[in-house]
């Protein structure tokens, strides 16, 4: 059985894609019909998750958790530059060193995302969820939460599950070529599971979640996708920081008793046109 980890690796890398299989451990394979089951069961989206991961998936996301933190510190940590052959200015640790000074939150949130986006363009281990362009959003929006409001590292666990569940979703209903680089979808996947895993930190329900997850979308798709955009390490890294903090201003207008009806299918659907 494979463990969440596997399941929503949705990047370019062969080295990733390769160990992804089709098959899931959910019986559902849309939000819809995940959603409808948890009403009807009365349980919560996390409580679906548990019902059907074993208990070694929570095992392994305790791991990656603390391989998140490991990196993060050691990046706002740094005290060296990084290697000239990359020709990349560290900033990560510069931020923190204004957070420290000033206790300005959005120079946290800079410093943590920084921290893995600068250890993935030299090489080094991060956690690429979903992919490794990406992988910077979720670990930096989840630091925050830590640090800034003070969230237990048990909720934060679970919402990197939830992420995982999202992930699921898009690989399943709008999948990316094998060996195929597309890195403004892999951008707009870590935006979407990282504003469902924050909904979920946040204490919101199954709807308000699926809200958050695609205003996310459709905020990447209008606001930030740009057909012509050409890859470099730098311009990526910029582009995780830019959507770690729209998730982070965005869950400050989001209401708990969120009434809107949206549709993450429909969301994941739209995503196939990003090219």
């Amino acid at each position: 059985m494979r463990s969440l980890i596997n399941i929503y690796q949705i990047g370019h890398s062969a080295s990733v894609i390769q160990d992804v299989s089709p098959r899931s451990i959910y019986p559902h394979k849309k939000f819809s019909e995940i959603k409808d089951y948890c009403l009807d069961e009365g349980i919560t989206l996390i409580e679906y998750i548990q019902k059907f991961e074993p208990q070694e998936a929570w095992d392994h996301l305790e791991h990656v958790g603390m391989t998140m933190y490991s990196v993060l510190m050691e990046g706002m940590h740094a005290s060296r530059e990084l290697p000239s052959k990359y020709d990349i200015k560290r900033k990560s640790a510069r931020f923190f060193q204004r957070y420290r000074q000033n206790d300005d939150e959005q120079d946290l949130l800079m410093a943590a995302v920084y921290a893995v986006s600068e250890a993935n363009a030299i090489g080094e281990l991060v956690v690429s969820a979903p992919a490794y362009e990406s992988c910077a959003i979720l670990p930096g929006v989840l630091e925050y939460g830590e640090e800034i409001c003070r969230f237990p590292h048990r909720q934060t666990i679970r919402s990197i599950a939830v992420a995982g569940l999202i992930g699921m979703l898009i690989a399943t209903n709008s999948p990316t070529p094998e060996k195929t680089p597309n890195y403004q979808k892999e951008l707009c996947s870590a935006c979407a599971m990282t504003a469902a895993a924050w909904a979920y930190i946040n204490g919101l329900d199954i709807q308000a979640t699926e809200n958050a997850t695609v205003r996310a979308i459709n905020h990447y798709l209008n606001s930030i996708y740009n057909p012509k955009w050409k890859y470099t390490k730098e311009a990526c890294m910029e582009l995780n920081a830019v959507i770690a903090s729209y998730i982070i201003n965005a869950a400050k207008q989001t209401h708990k008793d969120d009434s809107a009806n949206l549709n993450l299918d429909k969301a994941i659907e739209k995503m196939s046109d990003i090219k």
